[in-house]
């Protein structure tokens, strides 16, 4: 069987399978894996005869796939702002609704000498590792509960060359020491009982303890921001990715804090809710930020 035959066959079986609406787009991403080639070199050896090993080891990538299994784990890594970022089922998937809150704390640290960020729940480091790559400047220290999630996000930093402070701690028993000028966070947000009907995919594969937010969600982000307005210098900013519905639940429960400034929600391209930031002391915020509701 050629190559070729191998992927059309892969697709109709992966297809006939029913776990994905983009069976080509996954068979291609596991064959430029198999092979080790991008898109023009699998088209270019289309016509030579697939080796037995690459094709059984297709098959059990493939058999992974129809049980459900992520196809990130399946290749053990992840793009995330036009970085690759290896993953396991110690660590959340990267997803592009987490950009919004990257691309935000870079922009508000631009110009700044050597600001001091603090990534909480750093999983992968993917948020962390894409800060102090755009921001060489700056200080970052990330923390998460999980030392095999540390030890993955530790391998990307040294992939990618930067140099991050990586803490175990868990920001639900324990704080951070010191002060920041950024404290930003994608924590786990969605409710308990939701969790029950997230696809299989992500359910079973995944590691609940980056998904489960509590009972409503909140647990986290009633958490982390009092811990922000204690750690945060005078006009430093708080960034959380937020659930499409929590823009008004987590905005009252920073308001409630009086050292913050009324948050700006960030909007993805389809205009759902996906983060949120706001300015510790009230006194010192960016007047032109405050209220603002900004599309990225």
């Amino acid at each position: 069987m050629v190559i070729r035959e191998a992927r059309q066959a892969a697709v109709a079986k992966l297809s006939q399978a029913g776990v994905t609406d983009v069976a080509p787009l996954e068979v291609l991403v596991l064959m430029k894996h198999v092979w080790n080639t991008d898109e023009i070199g699998l088209i270019m050896m289309g016509g030579d005869l697939a080796e037995e090993s690459k094709l059984c080891e297709l098959a059990v990538l493939l058999e992974r796939r129809i049980q459900g299994e992520p196809i990130a784990y399946l290749c053990g890594k992840k793009e995330f702002m036009s970085l690759e970022f290896e993953v396991n089922s110690s660590v959340l998937i990267p997803r592009g609704d987490t950009e919004c809150i990257v691309e935000q704390t870079i922009a508000m640290c631009r110009g700044k000498e050597q600001p001091r960020i603090l990534d909480i729940g750093t999983g992968s480091g993917c948020i962390a590792i894409c800060l102090a790559h755009s921001l060489p400047q700056a200080c970052v220290t990330a923390v998460d509960c999980s030392q095999q999630a540390l030890e993955v996000a530790k391998r990307n930093a040294n992939y990618h060359k930067t140099s991050i402070s990586f803490l175990k701690l868990d920001i639900l028993k324990e704080e951070p020491i010191g002060t920041f000028d950024f404290i930003v966070s994608n924590p786990p947000y969605i409710p308990t009982d939701v969790t029950a009907g997230l696809t299989k995919d992500v359910r079973g594969y995944e590691p609940m303890s980056a998904l489960d937010g509590g009972s409503d969600g909140l647990m986290f982000y009633r958490r982390i921001i009092p811990l922000a307005a204690q750690h945060l210098q005078p006009g430093g900013r708080l960034v959380l990715e937020i659930g499409w519905d929590q823009a008004e639940q987590v905005s009252d429960l920073i308001m409630e804090q009086p050292a913050f400034s009324a948050p700006t929600i960030l909007f993805d391209l389809a205009g759902r809710s996906r983060g949120i930031y706001a300015t510790k002391d009230k006194s010192e915020r960016c007047e032109e930020n405050e209220g603002i509701l900004q599309k990225i």
